[in-house]
């Protein structure tokens, strides 16, 4: 079984060929001129976060090994002659996934959406969605990381950060959709203190059932949390 990152409509792609576990891709880091995809900051609102000058900021190169060796960055492809990108039917869709004046003036790159981590030896590890984290007290907060922590407690569970008044960032709000048997609060508790540092733990819990429509979505059917028609949740 090999490991690898791709889209189809993407020009970039990674393979984990050497089996290291958890990594969806690798490129030697001394080859980077070869096939120069980027990792930018990503800024509050998932758009990409620019310095300045107006340019993005390429996130810091690692030292450390596995995913919590380097920083989380967006993953951008540059579009070149040996880099196409078609992007989709809809030319509206296609626009929207070109982010231009990357690293210099007029220059286009596809925008992945995705978040990921590289180390020091050149292994790439999936960590978000772009625009599904949020801040909290100056920190970065992964729905991704905060939701497998509910794995096996809930049925279902969807991530998000809210407004806080007068505060800094926003908050964790976790919604839940229960077990047959319910939710044992306690044992949530216990996983989310032991699993998730101070900064990442929701300051919200709501349980809901037999939720079914949603915006541009349909009728689930299972009493789960309402989804688009794309089967992502809705948040809010």
């Amino acid at each position: 079984m090999v490991e690898f990152y791709a889209a189809t409509e993407g020009n970039v792609a990674l393979v984990n060929v050497m089996g290291e576990r958890g990594a969806c891709g690798y490129f030697p880091p001394l080859l980077s001129f070869v096939y120069p995809f980027l990792l930018v900051k990503e800024g509050e609102s998932g758009e990409v976060y620019r310095d300045e000058s107006g340019r993005c900021v390429v996130v810091k190169k690692s030292k450390g090994i596995g995913m919590t060796g380097g920083e989380r960055g967006l993953l951008l492809s540059p579009i070149q002659a040996s880099r196409v990108y078609e992007g989709y039917t809809d030319k509206k869709d296609t626009e929207k996934k070109i982010i231009s004046n990357v690293r210099r003036e007029g220059d286009m790159y596809f925008n992945s959406g995705d978040i990921l981590v590289t180390d020091a030896r050149g292994f790439y590890y999936f960590a978000d969605r772009g625009g599904e984290s949020f801040r909290y007290r100056g920190e970065n907060v992964s729905t991704t990381e905060v939701s497998v922590c509910f794995t096996g407690l809930v049925a279902d569970v969807c991530v998000y950060g809210v407004g806080l008044p007068h505060g800094d960032g926003k908050g964790g709000m976790a919604c839940l959709t229960p077990l047959s048997g319910g939710v044992d609060m306690e044992k949530v508790g216990e996983r989310v203190c032991s699993s998730l540092p101070s900064y990442a733990r929701p300051l919200f819990v709501r349980v809901k059932r037999g939720l079914g429509m949603g915006d541009g979505g349909g009728d689930r059917g299972d009493g789960g949390l309402p989804v688009t028609s794309t089967f992502k949740h809705l948040k809010g």
